[in-house]
């Protein structure tokens, strides 16, 4: 019987089967349940009205989905826009641009230099233009000829990690949360495009139709140019796998990878059954077999010299390791171990593994001192590390042009020092340094680029900056210092610089835009070229170039106050006569944004 409602009491009772029960529903809406024998038909109305509760719910996500590809494509061109083409570009093209900067308080700012550009929505977006010339090294002695033209490079960065961007000519790559990855590349040998989800989705395209690739993780399918191999193929992954390499024609076959397994070459041959057995041979090079992993293994290596190495392990107990006069044994491995060679003049001694370690080689020079956790120093030719205590550490590095070093004393300061041998001095000189003190600021001095940034309140925890920390730090910056070079060099260009003092001395490398800003960027002043600008947003901006006069401007053109509009005009217009000149106005003023006099 159905539940009576409370204005039914005084009729009679029936039975609510069929449609009558809409009709009593609708009669009495109080009754929110159909009682036992009624239809169910109608029911799907509440669940309706239930389903329309979540209606907003269900239309942001759906909305999302529609978004998010839109950026991956829309991004892109939205940022074209009064930019040169992605391309290859002559000087005369580079030198025509525009130099200027603009910004709206935190939330906006455009940089312009001749070979530089810089567009960034603040947190939001950021989009990055720059010009090198980039040439192969044989043709270094004709490098800086004015024939050569200039290669554009583009980076996007949308909330990264959401979306990230990188275009050159002949390539594109678009990748989102390191996850989501799709590239196209177009040369002299083709055209190819590569798509993924990692690591469920693997899709690729091609001239030819061997090129093409398809594969849905774990189900089945084929991946090519992946994992430093020509193809994977897989079914049920990991139930069966094949690979193989046409460089070096090895193919292996794999049952329920990576326990069982043949692969077969011209120089290489491999056997798995994990964990029972396990030979793995490269002609000439070396041997290997396991017996009952991780219990027995031995080794043979330096097959093609006249004096090879043993090595094996009876884990965990037992292990050695024998090449002529070079000895080496281990005891409950790796926790004791001891050996030396006679004819490197090495030693090492691990007792017990990790807390002590000593090593000592003459050639190649090799010195190891550690006493964990308190002090430890490693040398290996010209790199070395140190620490002390877990918290400090130190690297150096040496190489023929470059003397790098770098200092961490965590969690706070990161220090990075590049010294560098001047080709046209032959001294050692400062090319760049940086320091974080973390999160109060950090500081960047890069001779090289011509670059100088500073920060104060510098949260993200990176030793370097990234795009999410020049996207993000005039929302948290209370000062910001910063010196952009107008002429930016490829890696190649500063190479060639060092034995072409010219380069460095023209007009266009040491011109710089400076810029300073104050308490979130209440207070910014910036220099470009031979204008000055000074701003406090919304209120008041003060604009003044060298020999043409000076612009001031109340609330964005309430009341302003401009002698460089007509300055301009009188530049442009060189055909006039003196008389003419003096007779036009050398002043413009402007109330309520659209009265000018």
């Amino acid at each position: 019987m159905c539940v009576s409602h409370p204005n039914y009491k005084n009729k009679k009772r029936k039975r609510c089967r069929g449609e009558n029960y809409y009709l009593f529903s609708m009669k009495y809406p109080g009754i929110r349940r159909a009682p036992p024998g009624c239809n169910f038909q109608v029911l799907g109305l509440t669940n309706t009205m239930s389903l329309l509760k979540h209606i907003h719910r269900i239309t942001i996500f759906c909305g999302l989905l529609l978004i998010y590809p839109m950026l991956l494509f829309a991004a892109p061109v939205a940022v074209q826009k009064n930019q040169p083409a992605i391309g290859i570009v002559t000087e005369k093209e580079l030198q025509k641009q525009e130099i200027s900067y603009e910004e709206f308080w935190m939330f906006y700012s455009r940089l312009k230099l001749p070979k530089y550009q810089l567009l960034m929505v603040h947190p939001l977006f950021l989009s990055e233009n720059y010009w090198t010339k980039d040439v192969d090294q044989t043709f270094y002695k004709h490098f800086f000829r004015k024939s050569i033209p200039y290669v554009s490079t583009q980076h996007i960065s949308l909330l990264p990690p959401l979306l990230d961007i990188y275009r050159i000519p002949g390539l594109v790559n678009y990748n989102s949360f390191e996850i989501i990855d799709y590239s196209y590349k177009e040369n002299n040998l083709g055209k190819e495009s590569d798509f993924a989800i990692y690591p469920f989705l693997w899709l690729g395209r091609g001239d030819k139709p061997s090129e093409n690739y398809f594969a849905l993780f774990p189900f089945g399918g084929t991946i090519r140019g992946k994992l430093i191999t020509d193809y994977i193929t897989f079914v049920l992954f990991p139930i069966w796998v094949k690979y193989g390499d046409s460089r070096t024609s090895y193919y292996a076959t794999s049952l329920y990878y990576p326990f069982f397994m043949m692969g077969k070459g011209p120089n290489r041959t491999e056997i798995r059954m994990f964990p029972f057995y396990r030979y793995t041979e490269i002609t000439g090079s070396y041997q290997k077999w396991g017996f009952l992993w991780p219990f027995f293994y031995y080794e043979r290596n330096f097959l093609n010299s006249s004096s090879p190495q043993s090595l094996g392990f009876f884990m965990p107990v037992y292990g050695f390791k024998i090449r002529d006069g070079a000895r080496s044994f281990s005891l409950f491995y790796p926790f004791f171990s001891w050996g030396a060679d006679k004819e490197t003049g090495a030693r090492e001694y691990n007792m017990p593994w990790p807390l002590i370690q000593i090593q000592d080689v003459r050639n190649p020079y090799t010195y190891k001192r550690y006493f964990f956790p308190f002090y430890g120093i490693y040398k290996f030719r010209k790199k070395s590390a140190r620490y002390i205590t877990p918290f400090y550490f130190d690297m150096e590095n040496v190489t023929n042009r470059y003397r790098t070093r770098q200092t961490f004393f965590l969690p706070m300061l990161w220090v990075s020092e590049r010294y560098g041998t001047s080709a046209r001095t032959g001294f050692p000189e400062k090319r760049s340094f940086f320091m974080k003190f973390w999160p109060f600021f950090h500081y960047l001095d890069d001779s090289e680029q011509g670059d100088f940034r500073f920060n104060m309140l510098s949260p993200l925890f990176y030793s370097r900056e990234s795009d999410i920390d020049r996207i993000f730090s005039p929302v948290w910056s209370l000062i910001t210092v910063k010196s952009v070079s107008f002429n930016r060099l490829s890696n190649r260009e500063k190479y060639i610089a060092e034995t072409d003092p010219q380069l460095l001395n023209e007009e266009s490398y040491q011109q710089k835009f400076r810029y300073f800003s104050l308490f979130f960027r209440l207070l910014s002043h910036w220099e470009i070229g031979d204008t000055q600008h000074w701003q406090i947003p919304l209120l008041v901006s003060f604009t003044s170039k060298q020999g043409s006069g000076h612009r001031i401007s109340f609330l964005y053109g309430l009341f302003e106050y401009d002698t460089l509009l007509q300055a301009k005009e009188n530049s442009i217009d060189t055909k006039k006569s003196k008389k003419d000149k003096k007779e036009e106005k050398k002043s413009q003023t402007t109330l309520f944004w659209f009265i000018k006099i």
